[in-house]
C-alpha cells in the first residue's frame, strides 16, 4: 500500500507543478513585463545599479545611489500605471510594446515631460532601460528592492 501512496503523491505534485507552469505560459509578453515591473499586482521599488552615458559607465553620485523609483499598476487598464520617484517626480507609464515604455512626468511646474524608454531587458529582479535626449543616450540598470 505504501508504494501506491508514493505514486499518488508524486502524481499529485506533478499535476500541481504543471498547472502552475501552464498558467505562467499563458501570459502575454506584455503582461509578463508588467508583472516584473510592478511586482505582480502592486508596487515594486527599483534602485539604480549602473548608469551609462553614450555607452560609457559613469560613477554614481550619492543621490543616485539613494534614488528609488516605484512602479504601480492601474488595475482596470492593461499595460499601464503610475510611478513616483525619490526626486519627487510623479507620473504615468504605459507599455505600447515589449520594447517601449512611455513615461509622462505629470507634476512638473512647466508642464508634462514625456520620456520614451527602450526596454533592453527586464527580469523579476533587474530592469535595463535607456533613452536619448539632447544628443545623449542614457542607459540605466536598476535592481528590485
Amino acid at each position: 500500500m505504501k508504494p501506491s501512496l508514493k505514486i499518488l503523491g508524486t502524481a499529485l505534485c506533478a499535476i500541481l507543478v504543471m498547472g502552475c507552469t501552464k498558467s505562467e505560459e499563458t501570459l502575454t509578453p506584455e503582461e509578463r513585463l508588467v508583472r516584473f515591473l510592478t511586482g505582480g499586482t502592486g508596487n515594486r521599488v527599483w534602485r539604480i545599479n549602473k548608469i551609462y552615458e553614450n555607452g560609457v559607465e559613469v560613477s554614481l553620485t550619492v543621490d543616485q545611489m539613494k534614488f528609488t523609483k516605484t512602479y504601480t499598476r492601474i488595475g482596470t487598464q492593461p499595460y499601464s500605471g503610475t510611478f513616483t520617484d525619490s526626486d519627487g517626480n510623479v507620473g504615468k507609464w504605459a507599455l505600447p510594446s515589449v520594447v517601449l515604455m512611455i513615461e509622462v512626468i505629470t507634476n512638473n511646474p512647466a508642464g508634462n515631460i514625456k520620456i520614451d524608454f527602450i526596454i533592453n531587458s527586464i527580469t523579476q529582479n533587474a530592469l535595463d532601460i535607456e533613452y536619448t535626449a539632447n544628443g545623449k543616450t542614457i542607459r540605466m540598470i536598476f535592481y528590485a528592492s
